[in-house]
């Protein structure tokens, strides 16, 4: 995924688990990386299908 407003110091995969994007919890404007486990809203990437 093609992204360029992540947070200072994101996309850092902390631990080898944050496989996963994650926008407003700490800058609603910003985003970060999250563990993809955690119940919290996400959006994944899909190759798409013609």
């Amino acid at each position: 995924m093609d992204f360029s407003n992540w947070r200072q110091g994101e996309p850092n995969n902390a631990g080898g688990v944050e496989g996963c994007g994650l926008t407003g919890f700490h800058e609603a404007t910003s985003w970060g990386n999250f563990d993809c486990i955690s119940p919290v809203p996400f959006i994944c990437k899909k190759p798409m299908k013609y």
